[in-house]
């Protein structure tokens, strides 16, 4: 932005783009300084309709430590929303009643061997101690009695004795 200025050694008045170290065109002088027009208040306006960027951020200092505090907060609560595991409507054993357990299935994660009770048919089930989409339904062989949990679909068979004669742990 174009200023009107005045050289103190030369006398020489002239517009200049106003910058930190500006020096006079005729006697390269550093002693030039802005024209400051008094209005009738008798307060004193430089030319420049623009505050520099230092000069607002000393107006504005406490403003802007705030809004960045607000900010640091906000982004912190978005990043641990998205960091909670989905629970997709299966809650935890101690939260379930005999009621709500009509329909569950019980579950084992295979990271982390918990075992859990969801709804019958869910295809992702997300485990309700590490959060990980690994739970898998567990079975009982009828015939050896061997516990198992497995991920295959169709006929299912016991890996001790290889019988399909095998039931899924549901309630009623």
């Amino acid at each position: 932005m174009a200023v009107l200025c005045k050289c103190t050694k030369c006398g020489n008045q002239c517009e200049i783009d106003w910058k930190e170290g500006v020096k006079c065109p005729v006697c390269s002088s550093s002693a030039i300084y802005p024209i400051v027009k008094v209005d009738s208040n008798g307060t004193g306006l430089a030319n420049m309709k623009h505050s520099s960027i230092e000069t607002v951020l000393k107006k504005n200092k406490e403003k802007i430590i705030v809004y960045s505090l607000i900010a640091v907060i906000a982004l912190s609560w978005l990043v641990l929303f998205l960091r909670m595991p989905s629970r997709k409507g299966v809650r935890s054993t101690q939260e379930q009643t005999a009621a709500s357990m009509k329909g569950m299935q019980l579950y084992e994660c295979s990271s982390c061997k918990y075992t859990f009770y969801a709804p019958m048919g869910d295809i992702n089930v997300r485990c309700l101690r590490c959060g990980k989409e690994r739970g898998q339904p567990l079975f009982k062989c009828r015939n050896c009695g061997t516990v198992f949990s497995t991920d295959e679909k169709g006929k299912i068979f016991c890996p001790s004795c290889e019988s399909e004669n095998v039931e899924g742990f549901y309630t009623k």
